[in-house]
């Protein structure tokens, strides 16, 4: 589902594994801009980018050219919305997942560009992808209180897998899958209410007197 953390989420991973550096590029339609977070990070929105006569498909290049840049200091790769990724791309990645090689590549007309991902994290986000599995989960348990993890993780595998072809099996080589469950009422009300309290207390006097959520 989409509005439920996956993004902050993927950036918290980051700080885990590069905390000790100081800047995060956040990559969208090709413009590289500083977001006061991470250096080694690289976040790519897969629908930004399009192989429409490109010989390399963009967010391929853009990978491999982080992954190279950072000399083996290590990365973290965080893939919004992977449904929007070809599936010979998501297939190297699951084969550097899956261990079966350590490098990404890209052709170019007088070499071959590559990149070890040895200290890569590759931290993949969908907004569709495994919805279907939540919500039948959801309804089959008679809400989200009598979910089981391990059912549910095993079912989204499942669902991701069979997007992509026979040999791909991304999720299936994905240590870590994390479900992000759809917010209850309340818990919306109070993320609302908090949302309107903060924007209260900026602009009070400027565009309002007062703001309040009843």
């Amino acid at each position: 589902p989409e509005g439920v953390g996956k993004l902050h989420a993927a950036r918290r991973i980051a700080h885990l594994f590069l905390g000790h550096c100081s800047e995060l590029s956040s990559v969208s339609s090709g413009i590289s801009t500083p977001i006061q977070e991470l250096e080694g990070v690289l976040e790519v929105i897969a629908g930004d980018y399009n192989h429409d006569g490109h010989e390399v498909h963009p967010a391929k290049e853009l990978i491999v050219n982080h992954i190279r840049s950072r000399r083996g200091l290590g990365s973290v790769i965080i893939i919004h919305h992977i449904e929007l990724l070809p599936t010979p791309i998501l297939s190297e990645i699951s084969q550097v997942l899956r261990g079966k090689t350590d490098t990404l590549s890209y052709q170019m007309p007088e070499q071959l560009v590559e990149a070890s991902c040895d200290g890569t994290v590759f931290v993949l986000t969908s907004k569709q992808w495994g919805t279907k599995s939540i919500f039948q989960h959801i309804q089959i348990n008679g809400g989200l209180n009598g979910l089981r993890r391990e059912s549910l993780v095993s079912s989204i595998r499942w669902e991701v897998d069979s997007h992509l072809d026979y040999w791909t099996k991304l999720a299936s080589h994905t240590k870590t899958v994390a479900p992000f469950l759809p917010f209850e009422q309340e818990d919306l009300s109070s993320i609302l209410q908090s949302r309107v309290q903060t924007l209260n207390r900026k602009y009070q006097g400027l565009h309002w007197n007062r703001l309040e959520v009843s």
